[in-house]
């Protein structure tokens, strides 16, 4: 899988640090949610890692989800990646 877009990610061993960074708010959008879903899927297997911490780039944790994905055309598709996370 290529290296996501819009999270950065970091793993000591045993704390992993996942970054959300979609400047400006860091607003969680399907694809953003997709590469949160899939590195939380990698933390879950990892027996090593005891704790994961989730903080924002710049001054904002995260704004919430897109609202350009509440469209009726992907409403569902946008509802089912939140709430796998």
């Amino acid at each position: 899988m290529a290296d996501p877009e819009f999270i950065k990610i970091e793993n000591d061993g045993q704390v992993a640090r996942i970054v959300l960074d979609r400047p400006k708010h860091n607003v969680l959008d399907i694809p953003m949610m997709n590469e949160l879903n899939a590195e939380l899927e990698k933390i879950a297997a990892d027996d090593e890692l005891k704790c994961v911490v989730i903080t924002g780039e710049g001054r904002s944790f995260c704004a919430g989800v897109e609202v350009a994905d509440h469209a009726p055309c992907n409403v569902d598709a946008m509802v089912a990646t939140f709430n796998r996370i």
